[in-house]
């Protein structure tokens, strides 16, 4: 019976990975708050690295566990990650209107990726706020 519950079991990072994803965020913002004031920003690459950076960083921290994970918290994890993936098909279906009407610029995957995973996390911890 054990056995059966560890095979459905979500499989996360350590708790201390959020710390190290939150430390990883912070060190992409600070270079590049850093490179902005320098006036060396327009770097391609340094951009694709810092903003790279930062995308593993917020992975850290989806990817790792709660003090108490349980059941009802990969309950939550799954139903943000099913809102989060809703939203970004209609996001991606309405885009192309809006870049007509409103003459919006064109989103890259990291652009898209980004504000993915900054909505699951929103949504993660909204749901496990209004549940306990």
């Amino acid at each position: 019976m054990k056995n059966e519950r560890n095979k459905s079991a979500i499989h996360l990072l350590p708790i201390y990975f959020k710390l190290i994803g939150c430390v990883v965020c912070v060190v992409a913002i600070a270079i590049t708050i850093l490179e902005r004031n320098s006036g060396d920003f327009h770097s391609i690459l340094n951009t694709a690295i810092r903003f790279d950076l930062f995308i593993a960083g917020l992975l850290l921290i989806c990817f790792s566990k709660d003090k108490a994970e349980d059941e009802s918290k990969q309950r939550m994890r799954l139903q943000a990650m099913a809102s989060t993936f809703i939203w970004a098909v209609i996001y991606v279906m309405l885009r192309p209107f809006g870049n007509m009407l409103f003459g919006l610029s064109d989103f890259s995957s990291r652009d898209l990726i980004t504000l993915m995973i900054i909505w699951y996390l929103m949504t993660y911890y909204f749901l496990k706020s209004t549940r306990y």
